[in-house]
Formats: structure tokens, sequence, C-alpha cells
């Protein structure tokens, strides 16, 4: 699947605006461990490698970014897609107490480009009580699978002290006619997918330099294919892992 030459200009035009009319620019570029790449409840691989570059800005009370993600989950040689990059582009925006935010994803897998595929997403979160957070994201693919998929989640925030955070999240994933969730015998599995908690550390080592180790349970519905490649279903996961995040 290519990305049509309409849309990679609308890309760059967009690019350019913001460039030329926003607000200071702004960075981050990331890398990191972690144990198992779970996607969605589902375990694509083990020690997964990942690095990210991001650009961010705003305009008109609008927030822009732009990032770009590779992992590589090289250990398993019959896995069909070891290799990831994922293009995103994104906006956000608060009203009130609420902050929205939107965007497209674009899925390349090397060697595999069969599975390429693109979504498009909205989302909201707002605080509900005793600094408790309450985020929602929708997902649609737009491509290969056609389907959706459901983020609902609650996170809190505790301060030690001035330079670590301890961030706590439990969430649950659905989904309908969405062909990234399937049963052992390949048919997609609508509905419940699957619950996780998570807990991570971010530490702030300097301005602009944060290290971020994290460990989180996922546990799949008993009818969801939890490891590709593979027929497992329904496994549980326990995953730690640690980032690297220097902004600039």
């Amino acid at each position: 699947m290519k990305l049509s030459n309409a849309f990679v200009c609308g890309l760059v035009a967009a690019g350019s605006t913001l460039l030329t009319y926003g607000e200071d620019i702004t960075g981050t570029v990331a890398v990191g461990y972690n144990s198992i790449y779970e996607f969605r409840g589902v375990d694509l691989g083990s020690n997964m490698v990942e690095a990210s570059a991001s650009l961010a800005t705003t305009y008109n009370g609008f927030g822009f970014t732009a990032t770009a993600w590779y992992a590589s989950v090289n250990d398993n040689a019959i896995n069909p897609t070891p290799n990831e990059l994922d293009l995103t582009l994104g906006i956000t925006k608060s009203l009130g107490p609420v902050n929205l935010s939107g965007g497209y994803i674009y899925y390349n897998f090397f060697g595999a480009s069969e599975t390429n595929t693109q979504e498009l997403y909205l989302g909201a979160s707002m605080e509900v009580v005793a600094g408790i957070s309450a985020s929602a994201t929708a997902y649609r693919d737009i491509d290969l699978f056609d389907g959706w998929y459901f983020d609902f989640n609650l996170s809190k925030t505790f301060k030690p002290c001035s330079a670590v955070d301890i961030v706590t999240t439990i969430g649950m994933g659905l989904a309908d006619d969405s062909g990234w969730q399937l049963k052992a015998n390949g048919r997609t599995l609508d509905g419940y997918q699957h619950f996780y908690a998570m807990v991570s550390v971010p530490w702030t080592i300097r301005k602009g330099v944060v290290l971020a180790p994290y460990l989180r349970y996922v546990n799949a519905d008993g009818d969801l294919l939890s490891e590709i490649p593979g027929t497992a279903t329904g496994h549980d996961h326990v995953i730690g892992g640690v980032k690297l995040t220097l902004a600039f």
C-alpha cells in the first residue's frame, strides 16, 4: 500500500504552514526497551526495542504533533511483522475541563506490506474527581481491517518528590468488526478484548531528560488470539520496560 501523492503533498503543505505561522516548535526523541510488544491485548513478540521522534507546535489554541515511531522484535524468526514504523499526525484542543484529541496513524510493517493499514482516532479526557482523570479514545481503521477499537481508562498521578512521578492507570479495550482483534479460528472477536493495569515512574534526571520505567499487567479475553504468531488465546501478560526521553 502506498500513500497517495495528494496526501503526501497535503502533509508537506500543512507542515510548511505550521512552520510559518505556528508558535514555538518543540520536539522529543526517545529510545526504549519492552519485555513484550503488547498491542491491544496481543503479544506481538518479545524483547522489543523502540525509537521515536516527535515535533509539536500550537496555532490559534490548537496543538499539532507529528511523530515517527519505530519498533523491532527480531527475537522471533517466524514473526510476520518483526519491524514496524508508525507515522502519526495529531491535533489537540482544550474546551474548558475537557481535552480533545484526534489524528491519523499510518502503520507500516517492513517485509509484510500486505498488512500495512491506516487509522483515524478521536479521544477525550478530563479530571473527574480527586486528581483522577478519565479518558476515552475511538480508533477507526480506514484501510485493511475497516473496523473500530475503543480504549477506556482511568489514571492518577502521585508526586512523592519534585523529580519523580508515580503514574497509575487501569483500563479496558473493546472492538467492533476489527481484523486486528482475532479469535484462534481467524474470525474477528467483537466486544470486550482485555483489561490492563499499569504503573510507570517517570524520573526527571535533569531539565528535558526523563527516564521512565514501567510495569504493565494485561488480562486478555478468553477468546482473544493473544499471541502472534501462534494459536494461544486468553493469555495474561506481565510486561516491564523503560524509556529515555530527551526534549528540546
